[in-house]
C-alpha cells in the first residue's frame, strides 16, 4: 500500500493504492463507513472516524457539535457518530450510519485543528445542545460542557451568550439558553457540575464553586469543591481516585480537618449520591443547611 496505512481511504481509491478487491475484503482491512476503509490494525478513535467522514463530504465541511468537542478533549459523551457542519448551499453527502451532516451550521467562524477544521467554541456549544436529549439529562450534559469551557478558558460566558443571542429559531438554542445561566467557572470536574445541578434542580440555592477560604488572619486554608460560605458548609466530591490514591486520600483528610478546625461543616459526596439517591442528597444538604443556620444564628 503506497499511502500511510494508518489513514482511511475511499474504497474506489483502493486499486491506486495497491489494494486489490480480494485484500480489501479480507481481514487486513475494515470498513468505517460505506465506501471508506482503513487498515484493520488501526485502533478506533474519534480522529480516525472524523477523517473518514470528511472523505465523504464537500471541501466546505467542518467538524461540529460533539465531534468538535471530543477532538478538543472536552467532557461530552461520544455517541459514535461524526457530526459535520455544512453551509446551506453545500452538497449533502449520502446518508450513512454514523455520519450526521448538519446543513444549518455557519462555517464562517472556523478554527484550524491540526489537519482538520472545527467550528468555533460558541457554535460548538450550540451544536452539542442540539444533539443532546431534551429534558434534565440533556441540560446537565450541556452545563457540564459549559463549565469545562469556562474552567479551561476556552471562552467566556459572555461569548456564549452573545452567540446565542443571534440564534433565534435554530435547533438546540432553547436548551443552550436554559443552560447558560447555570454555567460556573472554577469547576474541576464533570461530577462537581452534576453534584451542583442535583442541588439546584432540587430547589436549593446554587453553591459557590472553587471558592478560596481564608482564616481570620487572611491565610488560605482551602478550596472546597462546592460551598455555601455564609453557612460554612463545604461539599467535597470524592471520586474513586480519592479512595485508591493513598496520597490523595491523606491530603483530603487533612484538608477537611483544617476546614473543620475553622468552623466549617464538611460533607463528602460520592457517585451513588448523585446518580442513585439524588433526592436523598438534596434532603441531606437541606437539613445540614438548616442546622448550620441555627448554629450560626442566621435567619
Amino acid at each position: 500500500m503506497h499511502q500511510n496505512d494508518s489513514r482511511p481511504f475511499r474504497t474506489r481509491d483502493a486499486p491506486a493504492l495497491g489494494v486489490t478487491r480480494g485484500r480489501l475484503a479480507g481481514p487486513g482491512y475494515r470498513q468505517l463507513f460505506r465506501g471508506i476503509h482503513v487498515a484493520a490494525h488501526v485502533p478506533d478513535s474519534v480522529e480516525l472516524r472524523a477523517d473518514a467522514a470528511l472523505l465523504l463530504c464537500p471541501a466546505q465541511a467542518v467538524l461540529c457539535g460533539r465531534t468538535a468537542a471530543l477532538l478538543r478533549g472536552l467532557p461530552v459523551e461520544d455517541d459514535g457518530s461524526i457530526h459535520v457542519g455544512l453551509p446551506a448551499d453545500a452538497t449533502r453527502p449520502d446518508r450513512r450510519p454514523g455520519l450526521c451532516p448538519h446543513r444549518d451550521t455557519p462555517t464562517v467562524d472556523v478554527v484550524p485543528w491540526g489537519s482538520r477544521r472545527l467550528v468555533g467554541i460558541p457554535e460548538m456549544f450550540l451544536g452539542v445542545a442540539k444533539e443532546c436529549p431534551q429534558g434534565r439529562e440533556g441540560l446537565v450534559q450541556v452545563v457540564v460542557l459549559g463549565d469545562a469551557l469556562l474552567r479551561h478558558r476556552w471562552c467566556a460566558a459572555e461569548d456564549i451568550e452573545a452567540h446565542l443571542g443571534h440564534c433565534d429559531g435554530r435547533p438546540g438554542v432553547v436548551l443552550a439558553r436554559k443552560a447558560r445561566p447555570l454555567l460556573r467557572p472554577r469547576v474541576d470536574s464533570p461530577m462537581e457540575t452534576r453534584t451542583r445541578l442535583v442541588l439546584v434542580l432540587g430547589g436549593l440555592p446554587c453553591t459557590e464553586t472553587g471558592l478560596d477560604v481564608f482564616d481570620e488572619w487572611g491565610e488560605w486554608i482551602g478550596r472546597p469543591d462546592l460551598a455555601y460560605p455564609e453557612l460554612r458548609v463545604a461539599l467535597q466530591y470524592e471520586g474513586d481516585d480519592h479512595r485508591t490514591n493513598r496520597r490523595r486520600w491523606r491530603e483530603d483528610v487533612r484538608r477537611d480537618e483544617v476546614l473543620q478546625e475553622h468552623g466549617w461543616y464538611v460533607m463528602r459526596i460520592v457517585a451513588d449520591d448523585v446518580f442513585v439517591h439524588p433526592q436523598a442528597l438534596v434532603r441531606r444538604v437541606r437539613s445540614r443547611m438548616e442546622r448550620q443556620r441555627e448554629l450560626l444564628g442566621h435567619r
